[in-house]
């Protein structure tokens, strides 16, 4: 009866797709849509000396005015005109072997002719407004749910009919007869003896006696050769189910010929509870095939059309470039929205470069889980939408590293792992707003940089996804043949359907997602910064940036105030510019020399200048060559007109804040071909410019993408390594009646520190300036580097088109 129910229940939810099938086959393309869209062949053709690819994204690179084809005779000139800027973006389209572009508000839909000079290939992403899946979760839904919507509207008298007729039905049970003349060999051979699907059924019904235990469908991995270990690394196969050919019978079209397909040997688990056997597991991911490689692999998901055929007879080998993900939230509610996900890098990259797959690590990690919050979620820019599947292993994830710490008593780690009632309302959102929302705050409006909601929702959709249980659980799923059992006399040909697990532990998303979108951010507004004071950076071929906090000291004026002293903040910058690349008319300043640590590692800066006092000393001194040289004036301090850059080195803080408030960043930044990299450091080989890498790569990575769409990795995609650290050593400049109280805790005294400053900033209506402290060590969070992509840093300085 249960079955009977169950039966009615997905007959009922699958008229939708029925009548959609049935239009389908009156318009006749139902056997396209059931063959499901082909493996990719993309279209290719050329301007000039430059191919183009269908699909890809272009900028116009001057203006162009087209004329209406149907303006009418009366109406002025810039009626009839549709204008095409500089910089407007524009889709690929390659008709008769010859590249066209539709432009972007090209309202008459028509695609243009374009020269050699007219285009400038640019990232996919450009000029579309593409949400991302965290502020925009119920959007999504409501999108993916508008061609049911529709389709049943358009159905809807056939589907109350059948509804009605369906609600009001008897069932009766037919037994047919064996005709007499019929050979029981020959019906032994169609139907069998016996029952695979019974024989599983009694082995659970004996286990009292036999001590036969059935294990959970995909509770229990194992290695298996058909997860070759040489190239999955820590990885696993989990059975789920074992499907049979022409099972329970075979079945022939109406044109005569037998259809190929296969079914269970024994109904499968709901996919949402199938999936919550897999997300229980810890620090475990699974081998996922995106949308784009089930399409070019030919593994095509039915389960939104449960008419259809759903199993195919066919393998499906896991394979290197499939990215691993880690299941978060699971809902029975069917839907778009019905699972979410972490995503992870491919097995591929995961193999060849480690470095790019890691989740970031902190240089100066927080002391507490409740501190680790505070900086978490404003880091996240507002909770709301991340899957609480994320915030729950972050927040675990750093319970268990702080619980590991040997250096500090049972009693401290329990009060550094605990968190309280502020930091999880911090983490989960409660009364704040989603990113895109919070961005518009007028805080944060005066100092957001070019294309920051569109950067964060990459970000978002580079690390996060949805989807409905079944599409997932069939991305998350291979095949391969068994042969038949040979268990009965009409045994049939068997398939093995599971899952690859392997180990993730690292993996932590939610964290991922909030240090890569801080510390990128950080990095986009140094370097931007540093443009603004020394355009000669971009000629470097690995620049080098540096930030500090500093801290000026007034005296009031009033004596009768027992605290007579109070302090006014800022940050200064310094570009650091190779002497080779300085014009020679400019005029000479000496270098100013200073320790820099960063992973342990200490050294003077700049390297090509400086060098320890001696070889056991802390200071640096100017090499003989530099001391006075014309390369000085361009690695002079400059001040930092950028607030929130100012704010992350502590000198923009709320009131009066204390010395140790004050941080000090050094940015070490590297543009070059993934597989050029090692585990720390530059690429192997140089760029000629910083700047020429920038430009070629994001030409050269569209390209690629392009070209592949179903590609997640490439060895030879250019990427930029920004690598932090930080400057040790304090520095004071003070009056020598405040000395003692600016130049304590063993800060060293520089003359002309302050000669970046105008009288302007020595000035205060409150009181006299006495002298200025800078500041050093890393701030809390910091990591030890990010990677950017190479048009995030050239849109942010508006040099991506032109």
């Amino acid at each position: 009866l249960r079955m009977y129910t169950k039966m009615n229940e997905d007959l009922y939810g699958a008229l939708p797709s029925m009548l959609h099938d049935e239009k389908l086959f009156q318009d006749g393309t139902l056997q396209e849509a059931l063959a499901g869209p082909q493996p990719y062949n993309v279209q290719a053709a050329t301007v000039g000396s430059d191919t183009y690819y269908k699909g890809m994204r272009v900028a116009k690179i001057n203006d162009v005015v087209y004329r209406k084809a149907d303006c009418p005779w009366y109406k002025p000139d810039s009626w009839c005109e549709i204008r095409i800027r500089q910089g407007t973006g524009g889709t690929v389209h390659i008709e008769e072997g010859t590249v066209k572009v539709l432009w972007d508000g090209d309202e008459s839909g028509k695609k243009r002719d374009v020269g050699a000079g007219d285009l400038q290939v640019v990232p996919k992403e450009y000029g579309i407004n593409q949400p991302g899946v965290l502020d925009h979760v119920t959007s999504a839904l409501n999108t993916a749910g508008s061609w049911v919507s529709d389709l049943f509207k358009s159905t809807e008298a056939s589907y109350t009919n059948l509804a009605e007729l369906l609600s009001g039905s008897l069932t009766k049970w037919v037994v047919c007869g064996v005709a007499e003349n019929v050979s029981y060999t020959e019906l032994d051979n169609w139907l069998g003896t016996e029952d695979e699907a019974f024989q599983e059924h009694v082995k659970e019904a004996y286990s009292k006696w036999t001590g036969y235990e059935k294990k959970l469908p995909g509770e229990e991995c194992t290695e298996d050769p058909l997860v070759d270990t040489s190239k999955f690394k820590s990885c696993k196969a989990c059975d789920y189910t074992e499907l049979h050919e022409d099972h329970p019978e075979k079945y022939w079209r109406a044109d005569g010929q037998q259809d190929k397909f296969m079914c269970p040997l024994e109904p499968p688990m709901s996919p949402p509870d199938q999936l919550e056997i897999f997300r229980r597991k810890k620090g475990k991911c699974l081998l996922y095939m995106t949308s784009a490689q089930q399409r070019q692999f030919q593994w095509h998901y039915h389960g939104d059309f449960p008419a259809r055929k759903q199993n195919n007879v066919q393998d499906n080998s896991p394979r290197e470039e499939y990215q691993l993900v880690k299941l978060l939230d699971i809902s029975q509610s069917k839907g778009p929205q019905q699972v979410s996900f972490g995503r992870s890098c491919t097995v591929e990259e995961r193999k060849a470069n480690p470095r790019f797959c890691r989740t970031p690590e902190t240089q100066e990690p927080w002391p507490s889980v409740e501190e680790m919050a505070a900086s978490v979620s404003s880091w996240l820019g507002g909770a709301v939408g991340v899957p609480y599947g994320a915030i729950s292993d972050t927040i675990s994830n750093y319970q268990s590293i702080l619980s590991q710490n040997k250096n500090i008593s049972e009693k401290a780690k329990e009060a550094a792992v605990a968190l309280g009632e502020q930091g999880w309302d911090a983490l989960f959102g409660l009364g704040r707003l989603a990113h895109r929302t919070v961005r518009t705050a007028s805080n944060q409006v005066a100092y957001s940089l070019p294309n920051e909601a569109d950067r964060h929702a990459r970000l978002e959709r580079e690390l996060f996804g949805y989807s409905d249980g079944g599409a997932i659980l069939h991305g998350l799923s291979y095949q391969a043949t068994i042969g038949a059992s040979d268990t009965t006399s009409n045994s049939r040909n068997r398939y093995r359907r599971y899952a690859v697990e392997c180990d993730c532990d690292e993996f932590d998303p939610g964290l991922e997602l909030a240090l890569r979108w801080q510390w990128s951010e950080t990095a986009l507004r140094a370097f931007l910064e540093a443009v603004r004071q020394e355009p000669l950076i971009l000629d470097q071929q690995a620049p080098v940036v540096e930030i500090r906090s500093e801290a000026r000291m007034f005296f009031k004026q009033n004596a009768e105030h027992k605290n007579n002293s109070f302090y006014a903040y800022g940050a200064a910058i310094r570009a650091l510019v190779d002497g080779n690349a300085v014009p020679d008319d400019k005029t000479s300043q000496p270098v100013e020399c200073h320790m820099e640590r960063n992973w342990l590692v200490t050294k003077c800066v700049p390297s090509d200048k400086c060098e320890r006092q001696d070889w056991w000393s802390h200071t640096c001194k100017p090499k003989g060559s530099f001391v006075d040289t014309g390369a000085g004036a361009h690695n002079a301090w400059k001040v930092v007109l950028d607030g929130k850059l100012a704010e992350q080195v502590g000198g923009n803080p709320l009131g009066q804040a204390a010395f140790p408030s004050l941080k000090a960043l050094t940015v070490h930044f590297h543009c070059g071909k993934k597989s050029d990299f090692g585990e720390t450091g530059g690429p192997r080989t140089l760029p000629g410019t910083f700047r020429s890498c920038l430009e070629a790569g994001v030409k050269d990575n569209a390209l690629r993408r392009a070209a592949e769409p179903w590609k997640l990795y490439s060895p030879d995609e250019v990427v930029v390594v920004a690598e932090f650290g930080t400057l040790d050593t304090t520095q004071c400049l003070a009056d020598p009646s405040v000395k003692s109280k600016l130049c304590a805790d063993g800060a060293v005294e520089v003359t002309m520190l302050d000669s970046h400053l105008d009288g302007q900033a020595k000035k205060s209506s409150g009181g006299m300036y006495r002298g200025m402290r800078t500041g050093s060590g890393f701030p809390k969070g910091t990591v030890k580097e990010v990677t950017l992509k190479p048009e995030d840093i050239l849109t942010v300085n508006g040099m991506l088109v032109g």
